[in-house]
């Protein structure tokens, strides 16, 4: 679900018993998996 204004990014989060834990957010137009693989 894209929030008004924020359509360009990606949340990585964890449900918890309290609500959430973000572990990451990226702009979309990065090279995501080029991020996940460790190179630079």
């Amino acid at each position: 679900m894209a929030g008004q204004g924020f359509e360009n990014y990606l949340v990585f989060y964890f449900p918890t018993p309290d609500g959430v834990d973000v572990t990451r957010v990226l702009y979309a137009t990065r090279d995501i998996q080029r991020l996940f693989d460790g190179t630079s």
